[in-house]
């Protein structure tokens, strides 16, 4: 998060923060611009600005909640660990939910992606092909 501390940085903030309040409620770039006394390129640099500092400060706030909850659970995790090993199957359960949380989090189950396999498929002459047929079936297609 930017600190605001000059009196045209409050003012400059509290310009944008307009803008974006004036674009919620449905006002086109163009009016915004004549209520702010400023051009439209202006009003799109003060919303495009404020968007993406709310956008850093949500990224901010959510990775500060993710550390929290990690936290959390590492203290659930260790005291429910203690008791599982004395044999409380409900501290065990509330062990495993809590890993299961964790990786989560940490992204440690995340999906991977492999490459289907193609097989080496050489060429089957026809007697081969009857072969197989009656190995597998007990029949050529000659039969």
């Amino acid at each position: 998060m930017k600190k605001i501390t000059g009196k045209a940085q409050v003012i400059s903030l509290e310009r944008k923060r307009e803008a974006v309040q004036l674009r919620k409620e449905g006002l086109t770039l163009a009016k915004i611009g004549q209520r702010l006394g400023v051009s439209v390129v202006m009003v799109h640099k003060y919303i495009k600005s404020e968007l993406e500092a709310i956008r850093e400060d949500t990224h901010e706030m959510a990775v500060m909640e993710r550390e929290i909850a990690l936290l959390r659970l590492e203290s659930i995790i260790g005291i429910s660990y203690k008791k599982a090993k004395e044999g409380d199957w409900k501290a065990a359960s509330l062990m495993l939910k809590a890993m299961e949380r964790q990786a989560k989090l940490l992204g440690l189950d995340a999906p991977t992606k492999h490459e289907p396999v193609k097989p080496e498929l050489g060429t089957i002459t026809p007697e081969e092909l009857n072969q197989i047929r009656r190995q597998v079936w007990g029949y050529s297609g000659d039969d």
